[in-house]
């Protein structure tokens, strides 16, 4: 058996150091809203690999002072690509299941146009989402992260403005839950109205 080059051995027991770190940060990078039920854990370790294999590599090309940081930069980026892979995924399947249905094609133009619209309509309700008081938006994105519909573009719309929806989440004690239930009806009858002024 080959004896691995020292550079190698120190590489490999660094990556060992860091995999748990890895781990928590792939986690924090794949909310369970993002993927299919069951697959969270699956996308999880996807991602984690994939940033071992990147660091790995980079490790073999040069000296990086801080290998914990580079790590987060990579996960990042590859959270980012799978996050877009998930989406087109998702779209084709859409087209998919239309061309099935209708046997046509669409016209690419009002394709175009519902795609603008329902954009144009995410970043509207996130907006009012964000402008709620605290316990309101709290309560609204809870809401949002138990529904069954595909409620990712809104999720990351608020995410984008600043929100960190993936910390958000029900309080433990019951009395608290049933304040921000209370609070949920509220925003709620709020949102209903701001649309009603927008339309």
């Amino acid at each position: 058996m080959e004896k691995r080059p020292s550079g190698e051995i120190e590489i490999a027991e660094l990556l060992e150091k860091l995999d748990k770190h890895i781990v928590n940060l792939a986690r924090k990078r794949i909310p369970r809203y993002t993927v299919r039920a069951g697959e969270h854990e699956l996308e999880i370790d996807e991602l984690a690999q994939q940033t071992r294999v990147k660091l790995w590599l980079a490790l073999r090309k040069s000296d990086i002072a801080n290998p914990a940081g580079y790590a987060g930069s990579i996960v990042y980026t590859e959270a980012v690509n799978m996050q877009r892979r998930f989406r087109s995924m998702d779209i084709v399947s859409q087209r998919v299941g239309e061309q099935l249905r209708t046997n046509e094609m669409q016209d690419p133009t009002l394709d175009i146009e519902q795609r603008e619209s329902m954009k144009a309509c995410v970043t509207i309700a996130a907006q009012a989402i964000r402008a709620l008081p605290p316990c309101q938006r709290r309560a609204i994105i809870c809401a949002l992260k138990d529904a069954r519909d595909d409620t990712f573009p809104l999720l990351a719309a608020l995410q984008t403005l600043g929100i960190d929806v993936e910390s958000v989440c029900w309080p433990e004690d019951k009395i608290a839950v049933q304040r921000m239930r209370a609070s949920l009806t509220v925003s709620r009858k709020k949102l209903r109205c701001f649309y009603a002024t927008r339309i």
